[in-house]
């Protein structure tokens, strides 16, 4: 057997359809440790949901964004304890809440608006209960469209529509942020 014979077998056992399978199953095990589902148990040993539940949620007053503020406010406290279980208040979550409507077409003929864009912001802050220390703090958006026609109270369903649904994101988007502090906490 000469030196280019044996080159040619090993060639041939490294073929890449026989490698590539091998070499994902040797990466996903190495892996295989570093995840951890969201809403399980943290490294801590505290239970993610239970500490869910522990927070009180608390929108800090406009007068004009009373709705909004209801709004999310409600959401939000089912998503984070939606058992209706009593849980002890360990946490506090601050919310400063704003909002804005963007026109995003305009008829050429009247002038006017037929559709619109609502964009909520959310600054949150979670606090230690009965302390100030904070914890975290961040900012979370979400928006939703809606039509707009020349009947005045169809308007006023549509804007408020839109602001249910925007309100449901943004309550779950800050769910997930808090499970995520909540997990990779120390």
């Amino acid at each position: 057997m000469s030196s280019s014979d044996s080159g040619r077998t090993v060639r041939s056992r490294l073929q890449p359809a026989r490698v590539l399978p091998l070499l994902a199953v040797g990466v996903s095990l190495a892996l295989g440790g570093c995840f951890r589902p969201l809403y399980g148990t943290s490294p801590t040993g505290h239970n993610v949901a239970d500490q869910l539940a522990s927070v009180d949620v608390v929108v800090l007053p406009k007068t004009s964004q009373e709705r909004l503020a209801h709004y999310v406010e409600q959401e939000l406290r089912f998503n984070l304890n939606g058992s209706g279980r009593p849980a002890a208040k360990a946490y506090r979550l601050e919310l400063d809440l704003s909002q804005e409507v963007l026109t995003s077409s305009v008829n050429q003929t009247t002038g006017q608006a037929v559709a619109a864009i609502l964009r909520i912001k959310a600054n949150y802050k979670l606090i230690e209960g009965g302390s100030t220390k904070v914890l975290a703090e961040g900012s979370a958006s979400a928006s939703a469209g809606y039509d707009r026609t020349p009947q005045r109270y169809s308007n006023l369903r549509a804007a408020r529509d839109a602001e249910i649904r925007a309100s449901k994101v943004l309550a779950e988007q800050l769910q997930t942020k808090l499970a995520g502090w909540f997990v990779s906490r120390p």
